[in-house]
């Protein structure tokens, strides 16, 4: 029985190694590519505005952890959950971008100073853009 049970979880756990070592790899390739055009010192104006739209990703993460089950539950207003659970997602969001996006120069300036926060206040906003629709 227990080997049933392994010969069924061995292809699932390649599949789950896999995942997260393309995963890691998407994740900080840019900034090898970034590096290797423009030089290092971009890949720093560059790192911190990606960090913070990367750790954003927690919060649709989380929200689409607690509202699996009306996805999961198959009655006939199903169709009319999701599309209400997709408004309250992209207004969860937008909630949660438009002051970071509004204030993107005063949030780094006062973060990261006020030379940082020329640069990198618009690549902040475009990775913004990108991330709200993702």
């Amino acid at each position: 029985m227990i080997k049933n049970i392994l010969f069924f979880l061995i292809p699932l756990t390649i599949y789950i190694t896999l995942s997260n070592f393309i995963s890691f790899i998407m994740v900080y390739t840019d900034k090898f590519i970034l590096s290797n055009i423009l030089g290092a010192n971009q890949v720093a104006v560059y790192a911190a505005p990606s960090e913070v739209v990367s750790k954003m990703g927690i919060v649709p993460g989380a929200i689409a952890r607690v509202i699996f089950p009306l996805f999961s539950a198959s009655n006939k207003d199903s169709k009319e959950n999701s599309k209400k659970v997709y408004v309250g997602m992209i207004v969860i969001m937008f909630v949660l971008i438009a002051p970071i996006f509004i204030f993107s120069e005063l949030l780094l300036g006062f973060w990261l100073g006020e030379n940082y926060a020329l640069e990198g206040s618009t690549l902040l906003r475009i990775l913004l853009v990108g991330f709200f629709f993702n």
